[in-house]
């Protein structure tokens, strides 16, 4: 296709660009390592050492997090949780009770937190249950797993959020905060080599333009060979190359009026291998005839008006997103399908047949009106409103020798607009009591159309073209009530209940179109939660301790349901109720070392009853969420100066552990538990950081997804151990 060839165009674009900036990179980071000055050994220290980020914007403001009853976590991004490629999925690793379902495509993927989340598949790019954002503002499920780059850190808030954050918060929220222009002179190139032909080079400028004028830019280029063995095609899949670019300026127009605008532009190219035999020989081997690719261009801009007014703070926000994605894959896996025919692979191995390729085109509009209470006031309060207005097309063509019917081509459009209303204000009962009621309001309206033609001459019963439209509109609501108690100033205990709520709509892909039979719509889903929670530091601040219990009550889960063999597919929601807990703390045990972790514990339970056509198993798991998550970590900083050399030693090291999940609701099989171990050792000093680091040093080959073919078993695959060194000078 026309925009699979403009990809490997600019794949070798990026490629060269990645390779010429790493080399100039290097040699200036070389070359001023020589020539960089030491600094004071107690500044070296500050400079390097990994602070508890205490300062979170889950309510929409910046608040101390120990003052937020919620569930709240907070991940700093650095180059020891960041890896380029998957950052946004690795980074959910460290995260209790919040999983990713990794379909090697980061178009594709998608998250659940604490149970709750797509069942098995979304429905389309707007069937969000975890709500993704940047700075606050809502993105496209589609761009929820962009790049990290100059982002400052993910925070994570579980339970219903769709009052703050809007449709699609049913199960949480997931924010990337980004480093914000201040004026502050901020000049760093940073490049890394590694294994796997692992590359990256970051630069990153800031500083102010005028006494009223501060901007930033963060420029990256990065890559990887593949690492899943394919002998058919000869060579290696899953291999990627990345280049993005974010700019942000700030105006001060007055001392009471700031205007910021940024820019967030990203091209990630992949030949992902994805339904691997499980355990088939040379596992993970593909069996694909011809090479897959799974690309995707995003740029976003947006525009944020603050003013202080005397009695309260007012904002509007505007932003624009732009995604095109392509997908293009063969869909018979010689490997997966000799084992469930029992034919030899080479039967399967016939090059320009059985492929299915996508383009996809997204346009999407929001924003928002918000006014909230001044920090000092005694009574906090938000209110505000907001709009969402998508654009989604999708072109397809698919060839099949072993279903001859779907042979053809689709057109699908699906538009979306959402508007709502939404406020929040805690009340106080006393000096330490209060209660917060929060409410929003909103209305969708979803339009599907949809147009399929068939190439050659139709088998019988299937229809030469078909052409279907539709609409639904959808009136809904979301809130709760939340008490907490402040023990002390740093002590803070709450019990909130919450009714979430996931949209409705029209599903991508329509199975039965082949035989004329229209698209139907899926109804919206709502939950209710009951959560108590707990936070608190102790110590003289040193140690900060948070945990929480929970339960999930989901009517009408949105369920995807697509048989492979025969091609068709069904809408069934399910009811299903989660129950567990997560706890997470961070321990400063000297001035250099700190220690943390976090537990998380999730008991899910599908609730089947009436008509089984999908076979979902009455009592069983929810699939993509493990029982039990772990990460425990260590950070230290040694002063070098008491040994009469400059700068310091900077060593860490963190594991993660997710636990077994089914795949699907009959609960064919699980995805075996898997430990990650990361670690990294370096040494700073004013200007320079030098560094080795070791990525999944276990060299596990982690199961993310996985889906059955008959009784066959396929799984997407993680990537092994990548052992790099890097460096970063700073002007």
């Amino acid at each position: 296709m026309a925009c699979h060839g403009q990809s490997v165009f600019r794949r070798l674009s990026v490629r060269f660009l990645g390779s010429t900036c790493l080399a100039g990179s290097l040699s200036l980071i070389a070359a001023t390592a020589m020539n960089a000055p030491t600094r004071a050994q107690e500044a070296a220290a500050q400079e390097v050492e990994l602070q508890p980020i205490t300062i979170v914007t889950a309510r929409r403001v910046d608040e101390d997090i120990l003052d937020v009853p919620a569930s709240v976590s907070s991940v700093e991004i650095d180059n020891v949780t960041e890896n380029a490629p998957d950052a946004a999925t690795n980074a959910a690793r460290g995260v209790p009770n919040y999983s990713v379902t990794d379909l090697e495509w980061p178009a594709a993927n998608f998250g659940s937190i604490r149970g709750v989340g797509n069942l098995i598949l979304p429905q389309n790019p707007f069937d969000v249950t975890v709500g993704y954002n940047v700075n606050g503002q809502p993105v496209s499920l589609s761009g929820g797993f962009p790049q990290l780059l100059d982002v400052e850190r993910i925070e994570v808030v579980r339970g219903p959020q769709n009052v703050l954050y809007g449709r699609g918060s049913q199960g949480g929220s997931i924010n990337y905060v980004t480093r914000q222009p201040d004026g502050q002179r901020d000049f760093r190139i940073r490049g890394e080599i590694g294994t796997d032909g692992t590359y990256l080079t970051d630069m990153i400028i800031g500083g102010a333009l005028t006494e009223d004028v501060a901007g930033r830019l963060a420029l990256r280029a990065a890559g990887q060979d593949g690492f899943v063995r394919n002998d058919f095609i000869g060579r290696e899949l899953g291999e990627n190359e990345i280049a993005a670019a974010r700019g942000s300026l700030r105006i001060d127009l007055s001392d009471y009026t700031t205007l910021t605008a940024s820019a967030f532009f990203e091209q990630d190219f992949r030949n992902s291998a994805r339904g691997i035999l499980r355990d088939g020989p040379g596992f993970p081997a593909s069996g694909l005839d011809q090479e897959p690719w799974n690309d995707r261009e995003i740029a976003m801009g947006s525009l944020e008006l603050k003013h202080d007014f005397e009695a309260f703070d007012f904002t509007v926000t505007a932003t624009v997103q732009d995604i095109q994605t392509a997908s293009g894959l063969d869909t018979q896996d010689s490997l997966t399908f000799s084992a469930f025919t029992g034919f030899p692979p080479a039967f399967f191995n016939a090059p320009g047949t059985n492929f299915n390729s996508y383009d996809q085109d997204e346009r999407a509009y929001s924003g928002e009106i918000r006014f909230t209470s001044k920090p000092e006031a005694g009574i906090r309060w938000i209110a505000g409103a907001s709009v969402y207005s998508s654009d989604f097309s999708q072109d397809n063509e698919d060839s099949s020798t072993f279903l001859p019917f779907i042979n053809g081509t689709t057109r699908t459009n699906l538009e979306l607009t959402t508007i709502s209303t939404f406020g929040e204000i805690g009340v106080p009962l006393s000096d330490a009591l209060t209660l917060t009621p929060s409410l929003r309001v909103g209305t969708d309206d979803f339009k599907f159309s949809n147009d399929f033609n068939f190439i050659g001459v139709p088998p019988p019963g299937v229809v030469a073209s078909f052409s279907e439209s539709a609409d639904r509109t959808e009136n809904w609501w979301s809130g709760g009530l939340t008490l907490d108690y402040d023990i002390t100033a740093d002590h803070l205990v709450y019990a909130s209940v919450k009714r979430g709520h996931s949209a409705g709509g029209f599903p991508l892909f329509n199975f039965s179109q082949y035989f004329g039979l229209p698209q139907v719509a899926y109804p919206d889903s709502t939950s209710i939660t009951y959560e108590a929670g707990f936070k608190g530091q102790f110590l003289d601040g040193r140690f900060y301790l948070a945990g929480s219990v929970f339960f999930n009550d989901v009517k009408d889960g949105h369920l995807f349901v697509f048989d492979p063999v025969t091609n068709q597919s069904s809408i069934a929601p399910q009811d299903y109720q989660t129950t567990g807990l997560e706890i997470e703390g961070r321990f400063s045990v000297t001035d250099s070392v700190t220690v943390f972790g976090g537990f998380g514990y999730t008991e899910t339970e599908l609730l089947v009853s009436g008509a089984n056509p999908q076979n979902a198993l009455d009592g069983g798991r929810v699939p993509g969420a493990p029982e039990f998550s772990l990460n425990v970590g260590i950070q230290n900083t040694w002063d070098l100066a008491h040994a009469g050399l400059p700068g310091a030693v900077l060593t860490s090291a963190d594991l993660q552990y997710v636990g077994d999940r089914t795949v699907d609701i009959s609960n064919s099989f699980e995805l075996d538990s898997y430990v990650i171990l990361n670690a990294q050792l370096g040494w700073s000093n004013d200007n320079v950081s030098i560094y080795a680091f070791g990525r999944n040093l276990t060299d596990e080959v982690p199961e993310v997804a996985g889906s059955v073919l008959g009784t066959v078993q396929t799984v997407n695959v993680g990537r092994g151990r990548i052992i790099g060194v890097g460096a970063e000078v700073r002007f």
